[in-house]
């Protein structure tokens, strides 16, 4: 059976399919999933959607794109839906430097109230980053992580900054967008990350896998978490594994970081 590690199962973009694809997860063999929120108007979705199907387990956060419209009151609504979600983690949160007009010490304000606030609560959190790899070094030198761990999702980092952040108990997602030929170095930097470090993901709707991978793709170029044990086949080459012990190994990863 395979975890997706990191997806948006609530967006509206998969509207027309969910209930059917949330239907065949145990055909495809997909076994558990954790559904990310990114601001403070999705959380609710996440919610309901998380009650209904109990493969599911919520992720409720402020992504840095979000950042300038969180709410105020925003901090004590995260920690009173995570106190009605003992199950739930803190995603997708983090740094980003490729968006247009980002403004990274506010970013680094915001994750650092959401990381004290996993810490408080004993949750693992899901970070985001993109172009901002050594901001997000010199933040974990001056902050610790929560307990619990958290989840560098679609990692495509430095390889040399793997060790660095095993030590500050992070974990590795891979993600279906790394089967695109341009992707191939954050393919091979899997080589480098310790076994029971690696999670597989999917992002779906976003981060797609080539056009030419399978029948996983959606009309406006989504995608959907079905493609998880393809892209997992894959990995489970590159690492010189069966899919099986892969399967194994990454549900036993999944269960560790985000199951109390």
């Amino acid at each position: 059976m395979w975890c997706d590690a990191h997806n948006h199962l609530h967006d509206s973009r998969l509207d027309p399919w969910r209930d059917d694809l949330l239907r065949q997860f145990p055909a495809t063999g997909i076994s558990a999933a954790v559904v990310n929120g990114t601001h403070p108007n999705d959380w609710s979705r996440v919610a309901s959607l998380c009650r209904q199907h109990p493969a599911l387990l919520p992720a409720f956060g402020i992504h840095p794109w979000q950042a300038p419209h969180r709410p105020p009151d925003w901090e004590s609504t995260l920690e009173s839906l995570l106190l009605q979600h003992p199950q739930a983690s803190i995603g997708e949160i983090g740094l980003d430097a490729w968006i247009e007009g980002h403004n990274l010490a506010d970013q680094s304000d915001l994750l650092l109230a959401q990381i004290r606030l996993a810490s408080k609560l004993n949750r693992p959190v899901t970070i985001h980053c993109v172009r901002a790899w050594e901001p997000l070094r010199q933040f974990l030198l001056r902050h610790p992580m929560p307990p619990r761990g958290f989840l560098l999702h679609a990692f495509s980092g430095p390889p040399a900054l793997i060790p660095f952040f095993v030590a500050r108990g992070a974990r590795f997602s891979f993600s279906p967008y790394f089967l695109h030929p341009r992707k191939a170095p954050a393919r091979l930097a899997f080589q480098s990350i310790p076994l029971d470090r690696i999670l597989i993901e999917t992002d779906a709707p976003d981060l797609p896998p080539p056009a030419d991978f399978g029948p996983f793709l959606l009309p406006g170029g989504f995608h959907d978490p079905r493609s998880l044990p393809a892209v997992a086949t894959v990995l489970a080459a590159d690492l010189g594994l069966s899919p099986q012990s892969l399967a194994s190994i990454t549900t036993t990863n999944f269960q560790q970081l985000f199951t109390p």
